[in-house]
Formats: C-alpha cells, sequence, structure tokens
C-alpha cells in the first residue's frame, strides 16, 4: 500500500524523520558530559511524557489501548527493543563515534528519510 503524496501519515513519517535526525547530533553533544544510559533515559522519557500528553489531550481522557491479550508480549518485546536496548546501544555508540565534520545533519536526515521510504 503507498502512501499518497499530501496525506497526514506521509507528513507524519516525513516530520518523525527529521526529528530523530535532528536528535543524533544533539544526544552526541549532551553525552560529553553524562553517561550514555542516562542520555537515552532522559530522551525517551521527555518522549513518553510528551507522547501521553498528546494522548490524553486528544482523547481528554485514559482509555485501554483495546489490545487483546496476545498482543501484549508483543508490545512487551517492542518496548524492551525499541525503547529501552536501541536507544542505549545509539548513546553507547555515539560516545565511539568520532565527531566528524565531513558527516553534516543532512546527511543524517536523508539517511532517516530513505529508511521511512526504502
Amino acid at each position: 500500500m503507498a502512501a499518497k503524496i499530501g496525506s497526514p501519515g506521509l507528513a507524519a513519517a516525513l516530520a518523525s524523520a527529521v526529528l530523530f535526525g535532528a536528535t543524533t547530533p544533539i544526544a552526541k553533544q549532551l553525552l560529553e558530559g553524562a553517561s550514555p544510559l542516562l542520555v537515552a533515559g532522559l530522551l525517551y522519557l521527555g518522549s513518553g511524557i510528551g507522547v501521553s500528553l498528546l494522548r490524553v489531550v486528544q482523547d481528554r481522557r485514559w482509555s485501554s489501548p483495546g489490545l487483546a491479550r496476545s498482543d501484549w508480549p508483543w508490545l512487551a518485546a517492542a518496548t524492551v527493543a525499541g525503547g529501552i536496548v536501541a536507544p542505549v546501544l545509539l548513546m553507547v555508540g555515539l560516545t565511539r563515534a568520532a565527531v566528524s565534520d565531513e558527516y553534516p545533519m543532512r546527511r543524517v536526515v536523508h539517511a532517516d528519510v530513505v529508511g521511512v521510504f526504502p
């Protein structure tokens, strides 16, 4: 199923790719004075608070997501992999990566956009 140009989903995917690409150089600077685990935790804590507030504002209340019992293990696995392991590995990788002027922001954003639209 192809995304149509001008659809809200396409705009959200592009905005997500740009914002995710923007966090990488910012996180690299934050790592100069903090541990990778702390930075990853703070980034995802802020993300969780933002998404929770958005859901409360949009729904005007807190409601059940309506997941079947069989979906909860998959949700837990995705949360652990994408919300805990991946950010920590990203921050550890950034601490070990060399800072280079040959890797500008536009390449990071381009890589994220290509990842969204292979």
